[in-house]
């Protein structure tokens, strides 16, 4: 069938189950025998379906044996089926189980030979079917159980090993040397195949379903300019480039009285200039074409804002901008004063948002670095009496690749590309199917830039969980957890506060050199059980609520550092079809917020862990989930969903 994975190759402790690996293809024209499979199957997964081409086999009267080692990990009631030729929905002859008992049918179910006794599950057994016009038998461990008559009619040119079927259970279990070979095979014959019972655990097993194969390629995307003629064209002309004037404002502007914002920002391209890092970062006006940045921005948006490059979103305007901005470096530059309310206290630099990487100088020294387009930085620095600089070398991603330009004679192209190795991260401005190449990649200081004062114990950034009892959204508990950096070299006792709506709390730990934690939970702090809270809806169900929370670390009766966030009450649950240990598929509510507050992962993630169902990819509950009151509804899910 369309859409099958192909077969690892068999191996095994017996030459006979020593086979060379099946292919997506057809399995070639012969009499021979189709198989043998080695296989394990969840009982909410997928089998192995292969198409035929004309067989002796597939032919009226022609004879045949069926053949497995089985062993099932649960015995379920109705049919299941084990090897099926022919069509699953049409005629077909098929070695099934039917209430664990094993069956043979040969056309439809109306012809039907059964066993009389069931199979137990988690225990080895060989069976086997025969069919010819001379009758038909069954086998268990090398023992005739079942014999009668049954017809031989012509068949479609399938194969399926543990079929899943609408409506039918499917098998959870594993089966070895399945095979269909032709005419039938005698007693005697069935007899030596079932006395040599293979070693098991040397089986080589295709755990069929299991583990997700599509992420082993890439879409790279062009690796040259696409011809010329293939550009697009318009008939509408395209617009001059047009210089915005620059607002003059202060170099630090006052966000609370220990954090300014850093503005004043000059840009110039690496290449323009011969200074390094160092001296940029000394008073002085350093040599090349600077001009005045547009801080949160990036490159382009300084070029178009000073004039360089017109506007790309009109017309054909983004073809008048090169693709070289996105393959050299450029320098950002600034200098500043620092307020006398900063003297005395530990300063940094915080760089909020920077695409892709960059390497920062304060004060004719280098203070460090950040890769990775979300990745901030913070850089501890050293204040100069008056002038104090800052310049920060920024970096395009490594691999920008070369966006394709939409037209009637290109068409719509390979979304995407080469900028996928760098991470998923501005991977749509190498070009989209709706959105042409942004040329310099969204390469530059695309957040704003700090100073940041302390004193000798400073706050990082909290963590705010809100849990809600779901359902029910009349009640909530918000859990805070607040990272304590102590830059000294002694433990200090230090009070934390916070405070949010009506809500204020405090505790007193104590912060050895380095970064510690204070955490305030409900079982601890009452107030924070919030009763009847405002909550934070998505947009069309409610009004998106936000609290402000306010922190502050105070050392020796002196305010050390405060910080402030806002954040949504509000906790998300989903339903989801999951695998659980045994193969099953199951429909379950999961609550993720619960389970990170029990400190355990509900969801196993791993390639490994991802299954294949009849319907699609799914992934696996861990034990820990199985047993967690976090899932929710564990019900197992219709055979066929």
């Amino acid at each position: 069938m369309a859409g099958s994975v192909a077969l690892c190759a068999i191996v095994s402790c017996l030459p006979a189950l020593v086979q060379p690996a099946l292919a997506d293809a057809p399995v070639a024209a012969s009499a021979e025998a189709l198989g043998p499979y080695n296989a394990i199957f969840l009982q909410g997964g997928i089998g192995i379906d292969r198409e035929l081409p004309p067989s002796d086999l597939l032919s009226g009267g022609s004879g045949m044996t069926i053949s497995t080692w089985i062993n099932p990990a649960e015995i379920a009631q109705g049919s299941v089926g084990l090897i099926t030729l022919g069509d699953v929905s049409g005629p077909n002859r098929s070695l099934m189980l039917i209430d664990g008992r094993p069956a043979l049918q040969s056309g439809d179910a109306s012809y039907r030979l059964i066993a009389p006794k069931p199979l137990v599950k988690t225990q080895w057994v060989h069976i086997a079917a025969t069919l010819s016009a001379d009758g038909a038998q069954i086998y268990v461990d090398g023992q005739m159980v079942a014999s009668g008559s049954l017809p031989v009619q012509p068949v479609a040119g399938q194969i399926h090993i543990a079929p899943a079927q609408d409506g039918q259970a499917h098998f959870n279990g594993s089966l070895v040397a399945a095979q269909i070979a032709p005419e039938a095979a005698n007693a005697k014959t069935i007899a030596a195949r079932a006395g040599a019972r293979p070693a098991f655990e040397l089986v080589h097993m295709w755990q069929v379903g299991v583990g997700w194969e599509f992420q082993k390629t890439a879409n790279t995307g062009y690796w040259r300019p696409q011809d010329p003629w293939t550009l697009p064209v318009g008939k509408g002309e395209t617009t001059a480039p047009v210089a915005k004037p620059v607002t003059p404002r202060a170099a630090l502007e006052m966000i609370t009285p220990d954090r300014w914002r850093l503005h004043g920002w000059q840009l110039a391209a690496a290449p323009d200039v011969a200074q390094d890092g160092a001296a940029l970062s000394l008073p002085g006006k350093p040599a090349g074409i600077w001009r005045a940045a547009t801080v949160p921005g990036t490159v382009l948006t300084t070029l178009i804002d000073r004039g360089v490059y017109p506007d790309p979103y009109f017309g054909l305007n983004n073809l008048k901008i090169p693709e070289s901005l996105a393959r050299q470096d450029y320098w950002y530059r600034a200098a500043f004063t620092l307020p006398a309310s900063a003297a005395g206290k530990r300063l940094a630099l915080v760089l909020n948002g920077v695409n892709y990487a960059s390497e920062v100088y304060i004060n004719g020294a280098h203070a460090g670095g950040t890769k990775g387009a979300f990745t901030r930085g913070r850089f501890a620095f050293n204040a100069m009496a008056g002038e104090n600089v800052v310049a920060i070398r920024v970096s395009p991603p490594p691999h920008p690749g070369t966006p394709h330009e939409q037209s009637i004679s290109a068409g719509v192209g390979e979304n995407g590309g080469q900028l996928a190795i760098d991470g998923p991260t501005f991977i749509a401005t190498e070009g989209w199917d709706w959105i042409p190449g942004i040329r310099d990649r969204d390469t530059g200081l695309w957040q704003d830039v700090e100073i940041q004062a302390t004193g000798a114990v400073r706050l990082g950034d909290p963590q705010v969980i809100t849990d809600l009892p779901l359902p029910r959204t009349d009640a909530a508990d918000i859990s805070i957890a607040v990272p304590v950096i102590n830059d000294g070299a002694q433990p200090r006792r230090v009070t934390i506060t916070a405070s949010f709506d009506d809500v204020r709390i405090s505790r007193e730990i104590t912060a050895p050199p380095g970064e510690s934690e204070a955490r305030f939970a409900p079982a601890e702090f009452a107030a924070l059980h919030v009763k009847n809270p405002r909550l934070w809806w998505p947009n069309g169900y409610g009004d998106p609520a936000l609290h402000t929370l306010r922190i502050e670390a105070v050392v020796d009766g002196q305010s050390a550092d405060t910080s402030t966030t806002r954040f949504g009450i509000r906790e998300v649950s989903y339903d989801l079809s999951l695998m659980d240990r045994a193969g099953h598929l199951r429909r379950v509510n999961v609550q993720p917020t619960d389970g990170r507050q029990a400190g355990i992962k509900l969801i196993d993630v791993r390639h490994e862990a991802i299954k294949q169902s009849p319907k699609g990819w799914v992934e696996s509950l861990t034990a820990a989930g199985e047993a967690s009151p976090a899932v929710r509804g564990r019900i197992r899910c219709p055979s066929r969903i």
